[in-house]
C-alpha cells in the first residue's frame, strides 16, 4: 500500500482502473479485434484467389503463345512447300516447250 500512496493512488482507484482496463480489453476484443481479424482473413482469401486467377491467366497466355507459334510455323512450312512446288513448274514448262519445238 505504501507504493500506491507514494504514486498518488489509493487502493480503491487502482482496483477500479484495473477493472475498467479488463472491461476495455474484453469489449475491444469482442467488438473490434474479431471483426478486424475476420476482415483481414477475407482480404487474404480474396488476394489469394486473385493470385491464382492471375497464374491461370498467365498459363492461358503461354498456351495461346505456343499455339500461335505452332500455327505460324505450320503456315511458314506450307508457304515454303508451295514456293518449292511452284519453282519447278516453269522449268518443266520450258523443258516441255523446248521438247515440243525440237520435235519435227
Amino acid at each position: 500500500m505504501d507504493v500506491l500512496t507514494t504514486l498518488g493512488l489509493n487502493a480503491r482507484d487502482f482496483i477500479w482502473h484495473t477493472i475498467n482496463f479488463i472491461v476495455l480489453i474484453v469489449l475491444l476484443s469482442r467488438f473490434l479485434y474479431r471483426p478486424i481479424v475476420a476482415m483481414l482473413d477475407e482480404r487474404t482469401r480474396r488476394i489469394q484467389e486473385s493470385l491464382e486467377a492471375a497464374e491461370r491467366a498467365r498459363a492461358d497466355v503461354a498456351q495461346a503463345d505456343r499455339e500461335r507459334d505452332e500455327l505460324l510455323a505450320s503456315a511458314r512450312r506450307e508457304i515454303q512447300e508451295m514456293i518449292r512446288s511452284a519453282e519447278p513448274r516453269p522449268a518443266l514448262t520450258r523443258q516441255e516447250r523446248e521438247w515440243t519445238y525440237s520435235q519435227p
